[in-house]
């Protein structure tokens, strides 16, 4: 629970929707988004049947059901905060009885959410401003959308308009966000992703459900060139924004795996230096030996009758003994050595440096870290005693402080 205005909600699934899949067998993708004082609203773009409406009935639902005291159905390092109102505009909801078009409910909706809107309001709204002429809808929603982030209101808009896009990118503290689409396959990914904009494609929609090609094409060439040009260059950033998030992905993992495997094969130099140490040590023990041997093959043949006295011989033997522990004794009382290879050497070298070594910094919330043994760097998210949440790109995990340094 963050008491700074913060609601980061990852990996939430819709708890219906989860459990409709589970039924058939299908995998529920969850929606990671980060709302804070910082970035309060989120505008999110894509087509049709892309997820739009379920992501803003996924947040309101989760905020709902916490604020009711129920569990949430999201990766347990989700930060919620409170909310004293939840203002929601999401479904068609024109009234036969009030005699109120769609968009007549929608403007009295908008009215209604204008005027009791703070601080301390989530805000959703599916299809923001629609129902009317294009055109004048999209000026007015443009208008109201600045009002609302006057009220500093937190909130999550689902929008097809070009202009609202745009208003996302430059007023502060508003984010533009996308559902993913496949253009190979011409079918939605449900996967949100924050950080521009994203076409609506609506001609690729089109052609999915199998509408006539001539149709679309001659639709097309009814609209305006720049503004199926700005269309595509969307879809385009989109697709490239798509492909950089995999390959930062996959360049993660390739990374970990090269520390593993280059921590595998230090552990295995190691266990190689500590086998050669030992065939050193029973090579010259066998040497010794060797030497031995012979100094008392010289002894046998120096003794023949006649030649050399028995006294004398026995001396030259005793003195022999008397070297030859004198050096067994100093090699014992002498430290032991070991030759290591260059890599166990800086391996060693880098573990054994003291603090002082180092500049020590201190380990905060917001600090870039990596693990000890790692080059990956990291950013913490929380720290909760000894335990610290730390985010290394898309993944976020809990490491205990001792085995962290802030870089």
């Amino acid at each position: 629970l963050s008491k700074d205005g913060e609601l980061y909600l990852v990996q939430g699934v819709h708890p219906l929707l989860y459990l409709r899949n589970k039924e058939k067998g299908n995998k529920t993708l969850g929606q990671t988004l980060h709302l804070s004082t910082d970035h309060r609203m989120l505008v999110i773009s894509g087509p049709n049947a892309g997820g739009k409406t379920i992501t803003l009935k996924t947040i309101g639902l989760l905020q709902l059901m916490l604020q009711s005291g129920m569990l949430v159905s999201c990766k347990e390092y989700s930060r919620f905060c409170f909310f004293d109102t939840v203002l929601t505009d999401i479904g068609d909801n024109q009234s036969i009885e009030n005699e109120l078009s769609t968009y007549s409910y929608r403007l009295k909706q908008m009215k209604h959410i204008l005027k009791t809107a703070n601080k301390k309001s989530l805000v959703l709204m599916d299809e923001f401003g629609t129902g009317s002429d294009p055109e004048l809808g999209g000026a007015l929603a443009e208008v109201f959308f600045q009002e609302l982030h006057k009220k500093g209101a937190y909130g999550a808009l689902t929008t097809h308009y070009g202009n609202i896009k745009v208003q996302a990118e430059n007023l502060p503290g508003v984010i533009n966000g996308c559902m993913l689409f496949d253009r190979e396959t011409l079918s939605p990914r449900y996967e949100l992703a924050i950080g521009q904009p994203g076409s609506s494609f609506t001609f690729e929609v089109a052609q999915k459900i199998g509408l006539d090609a001539k149709l679309i094409q001659d639709a097309k060439k009814r609209v305006r060139k720049d503004r199926v040009q700005f269309d595509q260059s969307l879809a385009e950033v989109q697709k490239t924004k798509a492909e950089v998030e995999q390959l930062k992905k996959e360049l993660f993992q390739a990374k970990t795996k090269s520390e593993e495997r280059a921590k595998e094969l230090e552990e295995q130099i190691a266990a190689y230096d500590s086998k050669y140490q030992r065939l050193q040590e029973i090579q010259q023990n066998n040497q010794r030996q060797i030497q031995l041997g012979k100094k008392f093959q010289q002894f046998i043949e120096q003794y023949k009758p006649g030649v050399k006295t028995q006294k004398d011989l026995l001396a030259q033997f005793l003195k022999s003994v008397a070297i030859e522990k004198t050096k067994w004794v100093d090699e014992l009382s002498a430290p032991k050595t070991k030759q290591v290879s260059g890599a166990v050497k800086k391996a060693k070298k880098k573990k054994d440096k003291t603090p002082a070594e180092r500049p020590i910094k201190p380990l905060v919330v917001g600090a870039a870290v990596r693990m000890i043994d790692g080059t990956v760097k990291g950013l913490v998210k929380e720290i909760q005693n000894d335990t610290v949440t730390v985010q290394f790109g898309d993944f976020i995990t809990k490491v205990k402080s001792q085995k962290l340094e802030v870089v």
